[in-house]
């Protein structure tokens, strides 16, 4: 539940999708534009897909297995493909027919992906028994080692595509290396690399000069500066994950001078107190607009502290499983513009809820889920918040008072109360009093058969 975040376009309509998760399919009729399989797709079945309007086709995934026959069809019969995902562990002969020119691809292709894909879900209790003993087992992580020429052939092509905005690839040593010395020509906007990024020296992403969103893992401090360095002008979406440390901001010319950075989302990371007030002191104190911190256990209030003070503009703040952020009472009141806030810790307390409710009057998106130690009928006073309209509280001790509270007084558009034990069926006649709920998330609750009856227009999907 966040905000709209400066991303590069990836999307794809909405429409009418194919998913195989067997090992046949047949042709269908117009407008088909996603196509998807966990088995083997050969070239005869997407030929056929192709005549019986597959040319529509705007997406296409092999999660399995892929070889140069079938890429072969998909170039030529999907002249307006957008998407593509080849499996890395099993596309060697249809990587070599693009880095050779045996296969042309679209040049309307924007997102290309080459990733690791495991089986199909294993449901049954007859098939998990069998993946228990290994059977039906997911395939090996992609290691990036299909064949260094080949790769390095392939990036020269991906990079000439003239629409490509998103790459997906391993953190692979082979791409720093050459693959994306040509990038001048590229007009490539979001990269994503799988896997350890350790001995991946991402300052070569710098020759992209397009460049502007980058997710990483257990990238080197000293790399992330380099690259900070050589891309501080267009940087505005970055997402780091395990292995980084505080040197990555603190050095000079660190993440915290980049001037355009307007998202950080940081996860599972040893960052202290020390990185957040470089944010706040840095370059990015007036661009960053949205920041989320997840499962940095070195935290405590003192940084928490520095960047409300510093960073003016956010409107978006997440801090999910910081526990060492134990008294937030305070530090929000010194962020006026914001919007969405995300607190999930077992830190929060009734007295947290309450300073909410009075210092962030704005707040349009609220998410309070997991915070078990907050009494229910405490979440009454966030009924002071009149322009709220997400509201998660799954997992909480929410009552039926709190939940009556809530309905006579807000205008709730999308709500989450996933295991709230506390509540009883008389939530449902509460719930019908939300004429705007557009989406209702129960499960877990004694009354969800009775909420999906009554209110069958509200759209029910798990999002959290």
């Amino acid at each position: 539940m966040s905000l709209p975040s400066p991303e590069c376009p990836s999307s794809l309509p909405s429409s009418t999708a194919c998913s195989n998760s067997g090992g046949r399919m047949s042709p269908y009729s117009p407008p088909l534009r996603i196509m998807s399989s966990r088995d083997a797709i050969s070239a005869a079945t997407v030929s056929s897909l192709a005549e019986g309007g597959g040319a529509n086709l705007l997406k296409v995934a092999f999660r399995s297995s892929c070889d140069a026959a079938a890429l072969a069809e998909v170039a030529c019969w999907c002249p307006k493909l957008r998407h593509l995902v080849l499996p890395a562990n099993g596309c060697q002969s249809a990587v070599a027919s693009i880095a050779g020119g045996g296969v042309i691809l679209p040049a309307s292709l924007r997102v290309f992906e080459l990733k690791a894909c495991g089986a199909a879900p294993v449901k049954s209790p007859a098939a998990r028994a069998r993946a228990a003993v290994g059977h039906n087992a997911a395939p090996p992580p992609c290691d990036g080692k299909v064949n260094d020429c080949i790769m390095r052939g392939l990036s020269s092509v991906l990079l000439k595509l003239p629409k490509l905005k998103r790459l997906v690839i391993p953190a692979a040593p082979q791409f720093a290396d050459e693959c994306f010395l040509a990038g001048a020509e590229s007009n490539i906007e979001n990269v994503r690399l799988l896997g350890s990024a350790e001995n991946f020296d991402v300052s070569a992403l710098a020759n992209l000069p397009q460049l502007r969103c980058v997710e990483l893992k257990d990238a080197r401090p000293q790399h992330l500066t380099s690259f900070a360095t050589l891309c501080s002008r267009n940087i505005q979406r970055i997402q780091l994950c395990g292995n980084c440390t505080d040197a990555a901001f603190v050095a000079f010319g660190g993440l915290a001078s980049l001037p355009q950075l307007s998202e950080l989302n940081i996860k599972y990371s040893d960052i202290s107190d020390a990185a957040l007030q470089a944010l706040a002191n840095g370059e990015c104190h007036r661009s960053l607009l949205i920041l989320k911190l997840e499962q940095c256990p070195n935290l405590t209030n003192t940084g928490i502290v520095a960047i409300c003070h510093g960073l003016v503009s956010m409107h978006t703040l997440h801090l999910r499983h910081c526990n060492g952020i134990d008294n937030l009472d305070g530090s929000l009141s010194f962020i006026p513009n914001l919007l969405s806030l995300c607190i999930s810790s077992k830190h929060v307390h009734n007295s947290t809820v309450d300073f909410l409710s009075t210092a962030s009057p704005a707040l349009v998106q609220l998410d309070l889920s997991e915070c078990g130690s907050v009494e229910g009928n405490s979440f009454t006073s966030l009924q002071k918040l009149t322009s709220l309209q997400e509201l998660s509280l799954s997992h909480t001790r929410l009552t039926d008072f709190a939940l009556s509270a809530l309905a006579d007084t807000l205008d709730i558009h999308k709500l989450w109360i996933n295991y709230c034990r506390n509540l009883t069926a008389t939530a449902t006649s509460l719930l019908a009093k939300m004429h705007h709920l557009q989406l209702l998330e129960t499960s877990g609750c004694c009354f969800s058969q009775v909420v999906t009856q009554a209110r069958s227009p509200i759209t029910r999907k798990k999002v959290m």
